[in-house]
């Protein structure tokens, strides 16, 4: 008995051309996504909110206060963390001094102790590298239960700083 072998035929160049030119997109894009921020800075200058009669007065209540420091010598972060009250509401603040080397997929993140992979308080992504702004805690969060805030790249599970709070 005998087999005979079936030629496949062979695959248009355009096919070929379309498959190259998808992988070159994707490819292009994942690498601007993964490398521009190194290259590009966003500067937040936001006020700090005053509410009530904390903005008549001009006080807030400093519940605690931290220093940045960066994870190793690329993931560089400094400036100064505050999480401060004012007319009932609990804000995490990040002074006029705070500067972060930037990244892809930046969160702020409440931690306790090392634990950054089960038990943490998402408060959003990082409105910008420089500068102060401003992250709402949720009401009824025990801030007894984090004693430190950390900027994290969630895409690639990256620490780049953080500050203890005291």
């Amino acid at each position: 008995m005998l087999h005979t072998v079936k030629r496949l035929r062979p695959v248009p160049k355009a096919l070929l051309a379309l498959v190259a030119a998808a992988v070159l997109v994707a490819g292009g894009w994942f690498a601007w996504w993964t490398i521009s921020p190194l290259f590009l800075n966003k500067t937040v200058s936001e006020a700090l909110p005053l509410s009530g009669a904390d903005a008549q007065a001009g006080e807030l209540k400093l519940l605690f206060q931290g220093e940045f420091t960066g994870a190793d010598a690329f993931h560089k972060v400094s400036g100064t963390a505050r999480i401060v009250e004012s007319g009932g509401e609990t804000i995490l603040r990040f002074d006029d001094d705070f500067n972060s080397i930037n990244g892809p997929d930046l969160y702020v993140w409440l931690v306790k102790g090392d634990n950054t992979r089960s038990d943490f308080l998402d408060l959003g992504r990082l409105k910008g590298n420089i500068g102060s702004q401003n992250y709402s805690v949720p009401e009824g969060t025990d801030l007894g239960a984090y004693d430190r805030v950390i900027i994290w790249c969630r895409a690639f599970s990256v620490l780049f700083g953080s500050a203890p709070l005291g």
